[in-house]
């Protein structure tokens, strides 16, 4: 029996010892009986009671077990759940590490084509200024296409011009470099 069970029996005998107190005479025997008869139903009465009263005490004993039960199932729940979260925090931490990484390498690769963008612009400007310079802008003449087997001695009579003209007007650094296919410039 539990607490609230030894209670409710301790109460029980306690009014039943104070209904059961009490004079009786020889000379009132029809009282005595009617007084008996009231005590004996007081007691069945409380004996009533106190079955109602340990009935329920059991039963909110019960509800409080299944309470605690279910408290119990739900905090290991909550457990596994914490547990669970952790683990996802962490594996959400690992990946940002990773994608702040992977942002890092690329900022430096995108700073190294930046770079290698900025000369190859420098270049290519420097080389359009020295192709300006080459060949005057107000200068008259004609384009001719190099064939296989002319040099530009040839080209040179052919067009009535001097060589060095030729060489100055294309910005060539050698008379004997042209290729087959080499676009000249002849100037008048």
């Amino acid at each position: 029996m539990n607490t609230g069970s030894t209670i409710c029996v301790i109460l029980s005998v306690s009014a039943l010892s104070l209904a059961l107190a009490g004079c009786t005479t020889l000379l009132e025997p029809r009282a005595r009986v009617s007084d008996r008869d009231r005590r004996e139903a007081e007691l069945a009465n409380i004996k009533a009671l106190t079955a109602r009263l340990e009935n329920r005490v059991e039963s909110v004993d019960a509800v409080q077990q299944r309470h605690q039960e279910d408290i119990a199932v739900r905090l290991r729940d909550a457990e596994r759940s914490r547990a669970e979260l952790d683990r996802r925090v962490g594996v959400l931490e690992q990946r940002t590490v990773t994608q702040e990484q992977r942002i890092a390498t690329l900022e430096k690769t995108l700073a190294e084509a930046e770079r290698a963008r900025e000369e190859d612009k420098r270049i290519v400007l420097e080389t359009i200024k020295s192709a300006a310079t080459t060949r005057p802008v107000a200068m008259r003449g004609r384009e001719h296409v190099v064939q296989q087997g002319e040099t530009l001695s040839e080209i040179a009579k052919a067009y009535n011009v001097t060589i060095p003209a030729i060489v100055k007007a294309n910005g060539l650094k050698d008379a004997h470099t042209i290729r087959i296919g080499q676009t000249l410039f002849i100037p008048d």
